[in-house]
């Protein structure tokens, strides 16, 4: 029996004459899109590092807060790891524009090189963890382990869960990953603030309606918030400050917990709308989810990282590898129930399927945000309680994830054997 890994992707492949066709040119859309949104990432992320390793330089030089300088460093670095990114899906993209397109996959193989990435994850901890320890030029060198921290567990992840599994076309790959790192971020990211603004706007106008002396109250935090500036720790005891009251902290909770999970379950697998005529096995949208939430986790984990410049390095990085597996893992369940419902129309999976990624992220953020925040929290609130167990919580949902996700890998390779 063939295995399920070397089976050619069912897409269908544009030759020279259709692409001079009206039908061609029109097939090709979806690449011209693609070659569209790549570009545009290229050329966004290309500026933004420009401008943000000028500015880290400009910092530096006139002598201002370390710690802003060394957050410049490493969102310049990021964005110089993301327009590389876009490289791959551009040059696939061209190529089949031209009608030469290419399906061998130049990263084919790559992985043989897994055991070494998980012997070299604990050594980037550790050199991180020492670096931003220091002080001066050394925290600056710990800007670049960022992208490492961030980058080796995301690819062992992948890994693992799309092995013996295949992949699908290279090009939608890169084209899935160019999207979710470039579209995905920017509307998910509008939408909430929008949305959390809103939010803000009505609880403030009560407050202040409520009782006028919380007017002074706010103009203490908006002075404070101006002042901690790009400094993560001040600007994080001031949230903790004011979360330790009931009613910010329920509130903040509910977004947290409840409408950003919606939003980002609901958008993170965008890429795959837009594939709904290609027809996708529902192992290709399981990979192409895996995809989205793993371009997901690239922006929003390096971004976090970016602001982590004390001893608590080591920790964030950890913390991250926890949230890239919730993303890949919701992604991933998301883009295999897309791909089933378009094939066969039933819903009752989607809708299942989006609960269950809705309830994983509502959990995982509500521990997070519990974690940080139990200890400010009045004696004798029950969540307080549950936050002193909250880190055990995470590492146990981080099992849980895990096992979801190499569980699918095993479920969708005796199908594909079967099929």
């Amino acid at each position: 029996m063939l295995d399920p890994a070397e089976k050619p992707s069912p897409l269908p492949r544009e030759t020279p004459l259709e692409l001079s066709s009206g039908a061609g040119r029109s097939s090709n859309l979806p690449s011209l899109g693609q070659l569209t949104v790549s570009a545009v990432g290229l050329a966004f992320f290309s500026i933004g590092f420009i401008i943000l390793l000028l500015a880290a330089l400009l910092s530096l030089g006139a002598g201002g807060d370390l710690s802003q300088s060394t957050t410049l460093f490493a969102m310049a670095w990021t964005s110089a790891g993301a327009a590389l990114l876009m490289l791959p899906s551009i040059v696939y993209a061209v190529l089949r524009l031209s009608g030469k397109p290419r399906e061998g996959n130049p990263f084919k193989g790559i992985g043989r090189y897994l055991p070494l990435a998980l012997v070299c994850f604990p050594v980037v901890l550790a050199a991180g963890t020492w670096l931003t320890a220091g002080e001066g030029v050394a925290m600056l060198l710990a800007s670049p382990l960022n992208l490492l921290a961030v980058g080796i567990p995301l690819w062992v992840l992948f890994e693992l869960s799309t092995r013996g599994l295949t992949r699908g076309s290279p090009q939608r790959g890169w084209g899935v990953l160019s999207f979710g790192m470039t579209v995905v971020p920017v509307v998910t990211m509008l939408v909430e603030v929008l949305v959390i603004l809103l939010v803000a706007a009505a609880a403030l106008f009560w407050a202040v309606k409520s009782d006028p002396a919380n007017l002074l109250v706010l103009n203490r935090v908006q002075m404070r918030i101006a002042y901690a500036g790009m400094n993560s720790e001040v600007f994080q005891r001031l949230i903790q400050t004011y979360l330790s009251q009931p009613f910010v902290f329920y509130t903040v909770l509910s977004i947290f917990s409840g409408f950003i999970p919606l939003v980002e379950e609901s958008l993170k697998p965008m890429a795959l709308w837009f594939l709904i005529n290609r027809r996708l096995s529902p192992v290709e949208g399981f990979t192409a989810g895996l995809i989205s939430g793993l371009a997901f986790s690239v922006i929003e984990s390096t971004n976090a990282m970016a602001v982590s410049v004390n001893s608590s390095w080591a920790l964030m990085a950890v913390g991250r590898l926890g949230a890239g597996l919730l993303h890949m893992t919701t992604a991933a369940l998301m883009g295999w129930a897309l791909a089933s419902t378009f094939k066969d129309g039933r819903y009752f999976r989607l809708v299942f399927s989006f609960l269950t990624a809705l309830l994983l992220h509502g959990l995982w953020n509500g521990l997070t945000l519990l974690t940080a925040v139990a200890p400010q929290l009045p004696a004798g609130d029950f969540l307080k309680s549950i936050g002193q167990v909250a880190p055990e919580g995470l590492v146990l949902l981080m099992g849980v994830l895990l096992l979801i996700l190499l569980g699918w890998n095993q479920i969708l390779k005796r199908q594909s054997a079967a099929d």
